[in-house]
């Protein structure tokens, strides 16, 4: 009898980077770009879930500049939803939002207040 050919998963493909699992940017050249940092605790109760990450990246999308959001472990693109979900952050986790680009200051501060009030 021949051999079952092996049956590979796609859930190991994508391995983690020293930064962390999502290390995609838009084009802006973040090496020259000012960051704006700030750390914030996540209030939901839910952790952030579906609804406060849609609003998060929607707005976040409005801004031309790098915006990255870390848990302790992996770090993910602000502008997309799918990456805020797969944080899996939880109900009072700190988060480490970045924010790089020439409207750097304006998203920080508009992406922290929605920490505040969603």
């Amino acid at each position: 009898m021949g051999k079952a050919p092996a049956i590979r998963s796609s859930a190991h493909k994508k391995k983690p980077s020293a930064s962390g699992w999502f290390d995609r940017w838009s084009d802006v050249d973040a090496s020259t770009q000012q960051a704006v940092i700030r750390e914030i605790v996540v209030p939901f109760e839910n952790g952030l879930h579906a609804g406060p990450a849609a609003i998060i990246a929607q707005t976040a999308s409005r801004f031309q500049g790098e915006i990255s959001i870390r848990t302790r472990d992996y770090q993910a693109n602000g502008k997309s939803i799918l990456e805020l979900l797969i944080l899996g952050a939880t109900c009072g986790e700190h988060l480490t939002i970045e924010a790089r680009g020439s409207d750097a200051s304006d998203a920080m501060n508009v992406i922290a207040a929605l920490f505040d009030s969603l």
